[in-house]
């Protein structure tokens, strides 16, 4: 028998004891046979409690009694024992009053301790990490979050816990598509990722960790919020990047440029063959032929000035002089559209040190994108079918730039797209309605001009493109910028 089994008799005397008794307790049988059982079995400070337990229950005239108590060996160690009292009477005419069947708890209840030791104490340092935390199942279920999550995230915890990852971390996604991070949680694979994470309100370096396989099937993620030094170093890698890039684009666009200007020579000259009769089926194809040779001729124009860098000649300007140039430009056409512009630039804000041509294209190339958003939103006219503008000082590397921002609030971008968004020939539109040059370009002209360009967006609510321009002239180049992405 694995478990202690001790004999009393009806007053109380110990009879027999088997070899696990012996060994558990350190004495053998000869050694405590007669002697009273609650001094050999029990230690000191539980006597009394437990003599009682057992008093009670004989008065009671149960059959059994079950209690735990602490058992000191004879080497005077500790151990917790789980004891199981059968009363029998009339046994060997009257000589055996009970039979205590013990099982030692010791070791168990030591690694129970240490296990509850251990989850408080996690407990405490997931609650105490500054970054924000969160501990998600498999199926990217949030089971619990620390207090600097419900911080960033602006939530309350019965609003964060037990909801999809997704839906607090990216705001949501489009039905039928499926959420990048979630396929990372499933997968089940370490993984850091640096990746903005709007529900958050910021740009975070994420790392994902599952759990040992005995621990349950579970993620720990953790979001580091990335220093202005950290974006600029990503963004002078995706600098370099670009201008790998870059150097491809030109050979193509080299490479394009003689062909094209072949193809579109040699059409003219066969539509012009045709003279009069240039209301054909073949004079149609002809023209065709011309428009789209011109089409691809601008493509290749705008990969040669996305490759090679211009003569930049930078000028103090007001930022709203560019702004009211640029609406001159496509004014008509938001106006027409039904888009709302509010304007909330002050005039008493210095002015900038750029190239004030660049910079234009630059806003025309937001506002544009601006315009197409809230189209494709709201087909009719809203009062949140609007575009806000806003300037205000700030401190950028310990220079003084101005912050241009611009907001529209119309589809948004998806969060699974935010990375890819100034990589060259990637667009968030159908197919022919974007070159996906636009944000590429305008990322290498804001460079250009020392300064830095940001994008955040709630998918489905809003777009916020943020163009920091020096208020002074800086020395060194255009590559201190940064951008969130």
């Amino acid at each position: 028998v694995q478990s202690l089994l001790v004999s009393v008799s009806p007053c109380g005397e110990i009879l027999s004891m088997n070899r696990e008794a012996e060994k558990i307790t350190g004495y053998s049988q000869q050694e405590v046979v007669g002697k009273y059982w609650v001094d050999v079995l029990l230690s000191p400070e539980e006597r009394q409690d437990n003599q009682r337990r057992v008093s009670v229950a004989l008065k009671n005239k149960s059959h059994d009694v079950n209690f735990q108590a602490s058992l000191l060996t004879r080497a005077g160690e500790r151990r917790i024992i789980d004891w199981h009292g059968s009363f029998r009477t009339n046994i060997e005419k009257g000589q055996v009053g009970w039979v205590l069947f013990g099982i030692d708890k010791t070791e168990q209840i030591n690694t129970d301790r240490t296990l509850n030791q251990a989850v408080a104490k996690w407990e405490q340092i997931f609650i105490a990490i500054q970054d924000p935390a969160l501990i998600v199942s498999a199926d990217s279920k949030i089971l619990d979050a620390n207090s600097a999550t419900l911080t960033a995230a602006r939530k309350t915890r019965e609003e964060v816990v037990g909801r999809q990852l997704c839906r607090i971390l990216h705001g949501g996604r489009k039905a039928q598509k499926r959420c990048p991070l979630e396929e990372f949680v499933r997968s089940g694979k370490a993984r850091i990722i640096e990746t903005e994470l709007p529900g958050l309100h910021g740009q975070y370096m994420l790392t994902i960790s599952p759990f040992l396989p005995e621990q349950g099937d579970i993620r720990l993620l953790v979001a580091r919020d990335l220093s202005d030094e950290e974006l600029s170093r990503a963004e002078q890698m995706r600098a370099a990047q670009l201008a790998s890039i870059g150097e491809l684009a030109a050979g193509i666009a080299h490479e394009i440029n003689n062909p094209i200007n072949g193809i579109i020579n040699f059409a003219q000259l066969l539509l012009d063959d045709l003279g009069d009769d240039d209301s054909t089926t073949s004079a149609e194809i002809l023209r065709r032929i011309i428009s789209e040779g011109v089409r691809i001729g601008s493509i290749a124009h705008k990969l040669l000035d996305f490759a090679r860098g211009q003569e930049v000649e930078f000028e103090a300007v007001e930022l709203n002089q560019i702004v009211d140039n640029c609406l001159a430009l496509i004014g008509h056409q938001l106006k027409k559209d039904g888009i709302v512009v509010e304007i909330d630039i002050s005039r008493q804000l210095p002015e900038v040190f750029c190239s004030k041509q660049q910079m234009e294209q630059v806003l025309l190339n937001i506002f544009s994108n601006a315009r197409y958003a809230l189209n494709k939103k709201y087909k009719k006219a809203d009062p949140k079918k609007k575009i806000t503008v806003s300037a205000t000082r700030i401190l950028h590397n310990g220079n003084p730039y101005l912050a241009l921002t611009v907001i529209d609030y119309g589809t948004g971008i998806e969060h699974d797209l935010m990375e890819r968004l100034f990589d060259p020939f990637f667009s968030t539109k159908p197919k022919g309605e974007g070159t996906g040059l636009g944000l590429s370009i305008s990322h290498g002209l804001v460079q250009d001009n020392n300064g830095f360009l940001r994008v955040r967006s709630e998918f489905g609510e809003y777009t916020t493109l943020t163009v920091g321009l020096p208020t002074q002239h800086i020395a060194g180049g255009a590559n201190e910028g940064y951008m969130e992405s």
